[in-house]
């Protein structure tokens, strides 16, 4: 038991597998299947939906996986969410724990474990904070016969050891999965990106962020005065923190155009905050809801610019007003939202600019008035 624990502390990666390894090392153990549970997730109706385990097997078929995975949670046995209650909380149980054998005998579990060759199963339950965060089955055949009370005994021991240290391994990996997938997206972007809880709590934000907002802070909060709750922050968490809120309280109160803001910053500087969601997956079984403020500068055409534009190419007012939003990648749908005016105006006025510029895409239209800058 103890060197077992020995290198099962010593193990850094993969530590599913090499549990598995491990177990078969020590125990002699072949067959077995954990499958390691993904939080449940509510969506925006408050709905809740399970997806399906993250499955680590030795010695099990494919083709018996497949069918455990199709029908696991409305047949088995051992699944959490189908144990009796007087069972719930428990780190070991055999067969003979949940139901009499002869009983087993006509049950749909015992179909799956003889498709595999199996005949007998003891499972164990690791535990974190009061959820069960993985199943463990161990099988074995007929000629193997029943676990002993002895092998139940030694598990009952091992388990809440082994529990916690695959809660310290899921906290640790968790931690360096998300930080490199930060490191490899939003570090990298081309625009300011603050990362935020479902709460609405701060995480974390690229250069571009930090610099934007504190761009965006000094027009909105030109007074600079700080309230209580602020006067610890650091000075680019504490901007970040106020663009934050101006966004959120402009989307709440239908001040926004759907969920963006747009905020002008002098006579040639625009920024576009947009605020979206999405669902962080991790590889251990962990999903987080993550709320993303999205901030993009624009520089806007000087007077003499917008005046070279429309004397060349006879532009009107409205037509330089849409040109604007193309060139800040507005969708047809989202340039009649932003002006006021109908998806089929916006489609005019799109082929009267192409026409007057003698383009026919948004982009030779893009290049076609840069060129006009640079001449």
């Amino acid at each position: 038991m103890f060197e077992f624990l020995r290198e099962l502390r010593e193990v850094e990666q993969d530590f599913e597998n090499s549990l598995l390894f491990l177990l078969s090392k020590y125990y002699r153990y072949n067959d077995m299947m954990l499958a390691a549970f993904v939080k449940p997730v509510k969506d925006k109706k408050g709905i809740e939906t399970h997806p399906m385990p993250r499955v680590f097997t030795m010695n099990i078929d494919t083709h018996v996986l497949k069918m455990y995975s199709a029908y696991y949670r409305r047949t088995d046995i051992f699944h959490p969410d189908n144990l009796p209650k007087r069972l719930q909380g428990r780190d070991v149980l055999t067969i003979r724990d949940v139901m009499p054998l002869d009983k087993f005998r006509d049950s749909d579990h015992r179909e799956i474990l003889n498709q595999g060759g199996m005949e007998y199963q003891m499972t164990l339950y690791f535990y974190a904070d009061g959820d069960c965060i993985a199943q463990l089955g161990i099988f074995h055949t007929a000629e193997q016969g029943d676990f002993s009370r002895k092998e139940v005994r030694i598990f009952e021991t091992l388990v809440p050891m082994i529990a916690q240290e695959y809660r310290s391994r899921r906290i640790l990996q968790h931690a360096r999965q998300r930080q490199s997938f930060l490191q490899n997206t939003y570090d990298r972007l081309p625009i300011g990106v603050v990362l935020l809880d479902a709460k609405m709590g701060f995480i974390r934000a690229n250069d571009l962020a930090l610099e934007y907002c504190e761009d965006i802070s000094q027009k909105v909060y030109p007074s600079g005065g700080l309230i209580s709750a602020e006067e610890s922050l650091d000075p680019e968490v504490r901007a970040v923190r106020r663009v934050v809120l101006y966004v959120g309280s402009n989307i709440a109160l239908d001040k926004a155009d759907g969920q963006d803001v747009v905020v002008r910053v002098g006579e040639d500087t625009e920024y576009l905050c947009k605020l979206d969601s999405f669902i962080f997956y991790s590889d251990i079984a962990e999903i987080e809801s993550v709320n993303v403020l999205y901030i993009i500068r624009y520089k806007l055409r000087t007077k003499d610019e917008k005046k070279l534009i429309t004397d060349k190419y006879d532009l009107t007012k409205r037509e330089l007003e849409v040109i604007d939003l193309i060139e800040k990648g507005c969708s047809n749908k989202e340039i009649a939202s932003r002006l006021f005016i109908s998806s089929h105006t916006v489609k005019t006025h799109i082929m009267n600019i192409f026409k007057k510029t003698e383009v026919t895409s948004r982009t030779a239209l893009m290049h076609k008035l840069k060129g006009t800058h640079e001449e």
